[in-house]
């Protein structure tokens, strides 16, 4: 008997003929209505997180994982390299070039020693714009 209702709501039994008022839909009209009260406008800017990007300079290869760290909670990172030897500088972009491939995100070379690192919710767009033309 349970099976034959729910089978029914469906569309599953063999009289399609045959429809409940069980099955049919509430007055959509009436729930409005009483909805009328509750609606409150939300402003696009108070509905979404800012997104932010974090400006780091590592002075050593530990600085790394606080980086990392950053990028897993989908913060992009600016890494500005100066301080850091070209040993030091090889071994953190290698721990950091891990986490964007595991966070699917993208590296963008800004200058010489800086680097964005941004995870897979940051488009980069890396076409130049001339403002001179």
């Amino acid at each position: 008997m349970a099976f034959g209702k729910l089978a029914s709501f469906f569309g599953l039994d063999d009289n399609e003929n045959n429809v409940s008022e069980d099955v049919m839909p509430p007055d959509i009209s009436m729930e409005v209505d009483n909805q009328k009260d509750n609606v409150v406008a939300l402003s696009t800017h108070t509905a979404q997180k800012p997104s932010k990007i974090q400006v780091v300079e590592p002075h050593s290869y530990a600085d790394a994982k606080q980086i990392a760290k950053e990028l897993l909670i989908s913060r992009a990172v600016i890494v500005n390299y100066r301080n850091v030897t070209d040993e030091q500088m090889r071994r953190i972009a290698d721990f950091l070039s891990g986490a964007i491939y595991a966070t699917k995100g993208d590296i963008s070379q800004v200058d010489e020693q800086v680097f964005l690192y941004a995870p897979l919710n940051f488009k980069v767009n890396s076409n130049a714009i001339n403002f001179n033309d």
